[in-house]
């Protein structure tokens, strides 16, 4: 438990607040899917408890961003958490990105990103849901967030169901993939991963272990070729004469 009691309980509201109500080193597990900077507008999917704040929370988000709103203020909230990621943001800001809506939604991340690694347990991983169209911005600013050591993996999430949109004109190829960018408190540190497996799905059974021992155990006939070969130290075998 806390010391601040913030466990098994969802809290409604800004999350800057209430991280900051945490204490340090105290999270295992951080995953966000906050705005893409889509430019989109989407309907809120949920009602304020408090009855008489409902009306105003059922209305529209829009996932747009202005430099007017509010990202100057959360840019010198950065300065005060950490100098080197204000030192890139204002970088950033001085020499191409200047005071646009990329420029608006780093500033709004960053605080946020910085009090999320301080939460975080050194065994504990973060996972970041995004686009790519800002995912190369948010995976630079993880970078200095986390110290240049933090960096796991970077997941390609497929949509299943996606379109080209080629037949509605779109003259690129398809967009039909979000990110996931991973990183974990301390790269070293020993953290818990279960690797996860499915079942083989029996037409592939078929095609690649058509052949079968005595016993019926199915297997298939292929290159056992080493990585390099016996000249790189690999095992070397005579194999059917």
């Amino acid at each position: 438990m806390t010391k601040s009691g913030l466990r098994n309980r969802l809290y409604f509201g800004d999350n800057l607040d209430w991280l900051q109500r945490i204490e340090s080193n105290s999270v295992d597990l951080v995953y966000l899917d906050p705005p893409f900077n889509s430019n989109a507008t989407y309907n809120i999917l949920f009602r304020s408890p408090v009855a008489e704040d409902a009306s105003s929370q059922i209305a529209a988000f829009d996932d747009t961003w202005t430099w007017e709103n509010g990202a100057e203020r959360a840019l010198d909230h950065v300065r005060t958490l950490d100098l080197d990621t204000f030192m890139l943001l204002d970088a950033l800001r001085r020499t191409f990105l200047k005071e646009g809506d990329v420029m608006a939604y780093l500033a709004m991340m960053a605080p946020r990103l910085l009090q999320m690694r301080r939460v975080m347990k050194p065994t504990a991983t973060l996972y970041l849901h995004c686009d790519p169209s800002n995912s190369h911005y948010l995976k630079m600013l993880l970078d200095c967030v986390f110290e240049g050591q933090g960096y796991i993996n970077e997941i390609s999430w497929k949509r299943t169901t996606a379109k080209s949109d080629y037949a509605q004109g779109a003259t690129h190829y398809p967009r039909v993939r979000d990110v996931l960018l991973v990183y974990r408190k301390d790269a070293s540190a020993t953290a818990t991963f279960t690797q996860q497996f499915a079942a083989y799905d029996e037409a592939y059974i078929a095609k690649k272990y058509g052949l079968r021992d005595p016993d019926g155990r199915a297997y298939q006939l292929d290159n056992i070729t080493g990585p390099g070969g016996a000249a790189k130290g690999n095992p070397s075998y005579e194999v059917m004469g």
